[in-house]
């Protein structure tokens, strides 16, 4: 190990210093733009450390503040599976009875559910939080 290297976090997979980058971050429908990180020059691991993360999560959570629910698995007619959303939940993602919804694995015991018509929100992580991003209002389809 030179001395330049001296203090970098190192990749968990190659066991080599990472290097500070600006990436695209996203979370929950919002992309963070220009975001300090962390990345593998040998494996492409990107990473982020604690401050890193902290800073990101509040910027994540002023834009889309979690809402967090717990529902049963019912079945409807024909033994299909149905999970009912209350009116809070489709209200704050702006979603309507009637309105496609796209679904996807998202990894074990996830799945994630987005409207079909909705567009990521997008800021500049050197804009926030000097300067509030405007927020664009998609309707649904």
């Amino acid at each position: 190990m030179n001395a330049m290297d001296q203090g970098k976090i190192r990749c968990y997979k190659c066991h080599v210093p990472m290097d500070v980058v600006r990436m695209d971050y996203e979370a929950r429908g919002v992309i963070v733009k220009d975001a300090e990180g962390l990345r593998c020059p040998q494996c492409g691991l990107e990473a982020f450390t604690s401050p890193q993360a902290r800073a990101l999560e509040k910027i994540i959570y002023s834009l889309a503040p979690p809402i967090r629910l717990t529902r049963k698995i019912s079945s409807a007619a024909g033994k299909k599976p149905v999970v009912y959303l209350p009116a809070e939940l489709l209200e704050a993602v702006g979603a309507r009875i009637g309105d496609k919804m796209e679904l996807c694995v998202a990894g074990p015991g996830r799945i994630l559910m987005e409207l079909a018509s909705a567009e990521d929100v997008v800021v500049n992580a050197s804009d926030f939080p000097s300067k509030k991003p405007a927020l664009r209002t998609i309707a649904p389809a």
